[in-house]
């Protein structure tokens, strides 16, 4: 029963390898391509960052009117 399990995932782990052999063939991208990409990951990277700063800010912000409201109070 053992030998039968380890021989069959054994033969599903060759097959996955193989898959992810294949698909590491991926056509050439062109040098403008690259550049699209570059330029599309850059953007996204911004706009999330400055959207992570923004949120943070209103936090700080929110903290420290609630800290305001308490030592007034």
């Amino acid at each position: 029963m053992d030998k039968t399990i380890e021989s069959r995932s054994q033969k599903v782990l060759e097959e996955k390898e193989e898959k992810i052999d294949h698909q590491d063939e991926s056509p050439s991208v062109s040098s403008a391509g690259k550049a699209k990409i570059r330029y599309i990951a850059g953007a996204r990277v911004h706009k999330i960052a400055k959207r992570l700063q923004e949120s943070v800010s209103r936090k700080l912000s929110l903290s420290r009117q609630t800290e305001l409201n308490d030592a007034t109070a």
